[in-house]
């Protein structure tokens, strides 16, 4: 239903999903029933073999049922919440400071301020940059997550 171009770095519809968008009076539903079927095999037009295709759709089951085994033995259950991201605690003092410092303030301006006050490190003039996003105590916290998920 998508097909990818060799030279571009985005999915296209395939054929069968190219009709299905056109047809005058499609619905959700046909449209939801044709995903639903491109999830059954292999996509149309790729030549792969469906014993490829089946050996990898029982691999993404077993990681999914993983994950879904795994949400009832979450360490920090905050870290998957969306309200449980706490920035105070979790993104650097400093960084925070600095992104309120530069509000609406022109981007070489803010780019030269923030490099003044030492919040970020020119690695690659004007290309690339490093600095400090995350507490301690956040990445703890995601690395006894990691722990706790690989001892499952």
């Amino acid at each position: 239903f998508f097909s990818q171009k060799e030279d571009s770095h985005f999915n296209l519809p395939g054929p069968a999903l190219t009709r299905a968008l056109r047809r005058d009076g499609n619905s959700l539903r046909e449209l939801l029933a044709l995903l639903a079927a491109s999830l059954q095999g292999p996509l149309e037009g790729l030549e792969v073999p469906k014993t490829s295709w089946n050996s990898e759709a029982g691999a993404f089951k077993e990681d999914t049922s993983v994950v879904r085994r795994y949400k009832k033995k979450r360490t920090h259950k905050r870290l998957f919440a969306i309200k449980g991201f706490d920035a105070t605690s979790f993104v650097d003092e400093k960084l925070r400071q600095a992104i309120r410092s530069i509000s609406g303030v022109a981007p070489d301006a803010a780019r030269r301020s923030l490099l003044e006050a030492g919040v970020i490190e020119e690695v690659l003039p004007e290309m690339v940059y490093s600095f400090r996003v995350f507490t301690d105590a956040f990445l703890k916290l995601v690395m006894e997550e990691v722990r706790g998920f690989y001892k499952t």
